[in-house]
């Protein structure tokens, strides 16, 4: 198998990051413009990243971003991911995101929702920080959590990030023969990993 260096993995998160784009001016929308939309918007994240994250990987083997750039997502073993690998490779940002919505609601709880819908998309969330002090303990953890991503994707072999290992699975690109001219195989699982 040919493993998914950094470079290649960078793109296509950056390609995901453009699919995340509507969903993330929906949330900033829905939030300022009442406090039910400050609620609904708090869940956007997590409604968005269940399906995105998990769904996408065990059904088709990455997220758009890693279709588009010919990379999937693999057992350690080579075979397709399970539905299990995704969730346990998702876990720590599901976490993440599930936790940022409650701490959201618990903030919205405490503050002067006068003052809240009145600032700007900014200041809300200098207001929710400053509603739950944790808020800021979270902010930092998750920062902590993306960059020992990074470390460990560019230590090893294999190029497996954090949750790769708790996934049990790696990135690696794809045979680059186009699934329909491939006889039956249709479903991008069932393209084997190049070998060299």
């Amino acid at each position: 198998m040919r493993y998914a260096g950094f470079w290649s993995r960078l793109v296509a998160g950056l390609i995901d990051g453009v699919v995340w784009v509507p969903v993330i001016v929906l949330a900033v929308w829905l939030d300022g413009i009442s406090y039910a939309g400050a609620v609904i918007s708090a869940f956007v994240g997590p409604a968005f990243l269940i399906p995105y994250n998990v769904g996408l990987v065990a059904n088709y083997g990455g997220t758009v971003g890693k279709l588009m750039r010919g990379l999937r997502i693999r057992q350690v073993n080579g075979a397709a991911a399970t539905w299990a690998n995704a969730w346990k490779r998702s876990s720590v940002d599901i976490a993440f995101s599930v936790s940022g919505a409650i701490f959201t609601l618990i903030a919205l709880t405490r503050i002067n929702a006068d003052v809240y819908f009145d600032a700007g998309w900014q200041s809300r969330s200098e207001i929710l920080g400053a509603a739950i002090p944790a808020y800021r303990w979270f902010y930092w953890a998750s920062l902590l959590w993306m960059l020992s991503e990074f470390v460990t994707l560019l230590s090893n072999k294999k190029r497996r990030a954090l949750h790769d290992f708790i996934g049990g699975t790696v990135v690696v690109h794809t045979a680059t023969t186009p699934l329909d001219a491939r006889p039956g195989r249709t479903d991008p699982q069932q393209i084997p990993a190049q070998t060299y």
